[in-house]
């Protein structure tokens, strides 16, 4: 045990439910996804806090049940946004860029994504919780491929949440 930072609660550097962590190497901040808040807390390398960004609900700056999150090499902050069934890309400040995905089982649509990862190509990996998979984007969102299938066999999921690549 080396550290650990934050109390329950609302305001900066409290936390309700946090999910998903990544660190920015593009700018040395620490990022926490709070399911119960519906925000991102953005702190410093220090582990004090910057800024945070979100809120509850649907909007492009709003989440509903965000889970995990993962920055690329230009350091824009990849969210999954778990019951609004997309991700949603934001600056490495928090400003909305782009988001992606829709809910359904479909190609590029996802059933609670919980899951994100981003390769040292820039390919976004995404856990699909209820569609048992995972699916390859670019960072632009365009969709590339996915694999997986409910089951327990070779090649099928049961209940997946993360990832790291």
């Amino acid at each position: 045990f080396i550290t650990s930072v934050g109390t329950r609660g609302s305001n900066p550097l409290q936390f309700q439910g946090p999910i998903g962590i990544t660190y920015n190497h593009k700018i040395g901040k620490l990022y926490v996804t709070e399911n119960g808040s519906h925000r991102v807390q953005i702190l410093n390398r220090d582990l004090t806090f910057s800024s945070t960004f979100g809120s509850q609900g649907s909007g492009n700056e709003q989440f509903q049940n965000p889970y995990d999150i993962a920055a690329d090499s230009d350091g824009n902050v990849y969210v999954a946004d778990n019951s609004n069934h997309c991700i949603k890309v934001f600056t490495p400040e928090g400003k909305f860029l782009r988001k992606f995905g829709s809910q359904g089982n479909g190609v590029g649509q996802f059933n609670s994504p919980t899951g994100i990862a981003i390769d040292c190509r820039n390919i976004v990996y995404i856990v699909d919780y209820g569609n048992c998979r995972v699916s390859l984007f670019t960072t632009q969102g365009q969709f590339l491929k996915s694999f997986g299938r409910r089951g327990n066999a070779k090649g099928q999921f049961g209940s997946s949440y993360g990832i790291t690549v």
